[in-house]
């Protein structure tokens, strides 16, 4: 009976009302079957009014008929257009039902991961070196920007974890034509020296489980005694200064767009809008027009100082002859 009710109240009822309002024919039923139930609710309580008031004895046969009349009219009514009003919501209630039903199962059984931005993008100063008869000699330092990327489905389940998810890059100039194309993007984590040539395909992809872990990308990197930013991709290492020519942006304004490829991936774009002066600066980087992101202190360099070794004392002695 519970369920009855909160069927009605739920799911008929504001069908019915929405219903009343804009089908004339459902309108004409709905507010037939209230004024018949009214007048049959009417009716009774006048009956025990009478009743109450007078005599049995005294109310005559042509009273009762005339309450009954009314009666059996009223609730014959109230029958018939409930009968309506039943057996025409339904349809749309077992649509409207059906509707939510695939709509949750859709969101408990899907299979396209929800990867987005997750974060602002962040510049790093990186140090880049070497070991040297056991110590870490400082060669450069540069600054690279990476974004982080997350998947969170509305629903996780076993199918929207995503694996193997490469990223794409496309380097546009200013007014949106192409720089750089094609890119493959390099997700932090290992380095190309920490895998052998056979493993080299590790690199190229990253998984998305579907608890919110995130994933960071790195998009470009910047000398200040460089004109222009370079992409910052797993090609970049073994070179001098991890500077790729052929990964040069020759533009000192310009756009990044992402779009990541996997399965049931949708084909979506993540662009970020990059500016730098040239020599002498690093860069700022922003997404779809938010707040442009600038490293505060760049110790970006391509010749870093040594640390200065601590002077000699100067002997109090007095050299003799």
């Amino acid at each position: 009976m519970d369920d009855f009710f909160r069927y009605w109240k739920d799911i008929a009822l504001p069908i019915v009302l929405k219903r009343s309002i804009g089908d004339s024919g459902m309108k004409l039923a709905f507010w037939v079957f209230i004024l018949s139930a009214l007048g049959t609710i009417v009716s009774v309580i006048l009956f025990l009014i009478n009743i109450a008031s007078t005599d049995l004895v005294d109310f005559t046969i042509e009273q009762f008929v005339n309450y009954g009349v009314f009666f059996g009219i009223s609730v014959i009514i109230a029958f018939v257009s409930f009968c309506i009003l039943v057996f025409t919501v339904p349809p749309e209630i077992n649509k409207q039902k059906e509707n939510e039903i695939n709509k949750l199962d859709n969101e408990l059984n899907s299979f396209t991961p929800n990867i987005q931005v997750s974060g602002r993008v962040f510049i790093n100063n990186v140090n880049i070196g070497h070991h040297e008869n056991g110590k870490y000699v400082l060669s450069h330092i540069t600054n690279v920007a990476s974004v982080p990327f997350s998947n969170n489905p509305t629903l996780s389940n076993r199918n929207n974890y995503a694996r193997n998810v490469r990223a794409e890059i496309d380097y546009l100039s200013q007014d949106k034509t192409t720089v750089l194309t094609s890119v493959q993007g390099r997700w932090q984590g290992l380095q190309p020296n920490e895998v052998t040539n056979s493993d080299w395909t590790i690199l190229e992809s990253t998984n998305f489980p579907n608890n919110g872990a995130k994933r960071a990308l790195d998009l470009i990197m910047k000398y200040p005694e460089d004109e222009y930013c370079y992409a910052y991709t797993n090609e970049s290492y073994g070179l001098p200064y991890f500077l790729n020519p052929n990964q040069i942006i020759e533009s000192k304004k310009f756009f990044i767009q992402v779009k990541l490829k996997g399965e049931y991936l949708p084909d979506k774009v993540h662009e970020f809008e990059v500016e730098t002066e040239g020599i002498g600066d690093s860069f700022k980087i922003r997404k779809d027009g938010e707040e442009w992101q600038k490293i505060p202190h760049s110790l970006a360099t391509k010749t870093p100082k040594k640390a200065e070794e601590p002077a000699k004392k100067k002997s109090s002695r007095k050299r003799t002859s």
